[in-house]
């Protein structure tokens, strides 16, 4: 019989192994090739779940495999003089675990590398779209001060980087002078699209086009303001209004013109024939 772990005293347990011994009755320990093909089920089983699964799962998995291999070796040992050699199985369901852990924590590194790359690269091509674009766009935020400013408004209101840092809307289109809150900077811009006049650096007024749309960043609200300068576009309506107008006076005259030559024609036509007439009179006035 094989004695079980504190199923007896200490000193009996050495004494029936000294007796063994002694007896060239030694308990014999079962390796090689069952302990090789325990190895590789183990590995093959648990290793490729152990990749996929969650760290909680694992561990779940470890301590299964643990308490499985120790009661099939007590399970042996109960019943046949033979000693199951677990510990190499053993130190690899232990290591399964870390090393899965390694792998998530590579995985997710690849992973976060690569978003942050693509992340990279969104944000370069937005910032090169809002520098790049005609129309001047403004960042707002709820004091109504500037968070930011591309090329596009900057040239046209005449202003620098430095003179935007911390610059109240108001100071570039005066409609929208005044402290307050998002919701109140948006009244008073008009949640669409609507024209103001604008202020340069040097004090020259010029007409604005102005877009407003709201929206939020970690809480805080915030105003995105998209600017056109309009100097032009009024420009080429006043200039169509002068063509209009003068193509519209030109109708008029044309229609004067065309009124005032018919009766003359009618006049022409009858001096004409009066003319004739008289012609004939005074030849006939002259044989007599």
């Amino acid at each position: 019989a094989v004695p079980v772990y504190r199923s007896l005293s200490g000193c009996i347990v050495h004494a029936l192994a000294y007796y063994s011994l002694v007896e060239n009755r030694a308990l014999g320990v079962i390796s090689g090739f069952p302990l090789v093909l325990l190895i590789a089920c183990v590995a093959g089983v648990l290793a490729p779940r152990m990749n996929r699964a969650s760290w909680s799962w694992n561990l779940a998995v470890v301590a299964a495999s643990t308490l499985s291999m120790l009661a099939l070796t007590l399970f042996v040992q109960w019943f046949s003089p033979y000693i199951v050699e677990i510990a190499p199985a053993l130190a690899l369901v232990l290591l399964l675990f870390p090393a899965s852990l390694v792998d998530r924590v590579d995985r997710q590194v690849i992973r976060l590398f690569v978003q942050g790359i693509q992340l990279d690269r969104a944000s370069r091509l937005m910032q090169t779209i809002v520098n790049n674009t005609f129309d001047g766009i403004l960042i707002i935020r709820a004091d109504g001060r500037l968070e930011l400013t591309n090329p596009a408004v900057r040239e046209a209101f005449g202003l620098s980087v430095d003179d935007c840092a911390d610059l109240h809307v108001g100071r570039l289109i005066p409609e929208l002078q005044g402290e307050g809150e998002t919701s109140d900077l948006e009244l008073r811009a008009f949640n669409g699209r609507r024209e103001f006049c604008g202020v340069r650096s040097n004090g020259q007024t010029f007409p604005v086009e102005l877009s407003v749309s709201r929206m939020e960043v970690d809480n805080q609200p915030y105003l995105v303001a998209v600017v056109r300068d309009v100097t032009e576009h009024r420009q080429t309506e006043a200039s169509l209004m002068v063509a209009d107008r003068m193509a519209s006076v030109g109708t008029l005259a044309a229609g004067v013109a065309h009124e005032i030559n018919n009766p003359m024609a009618y006049v022409r036509s009858n001096l004409n024939q009066l003319h004739n007439e008289w012609k004939e009179l005074r030849g006939d006035l002259e044989k007599l």
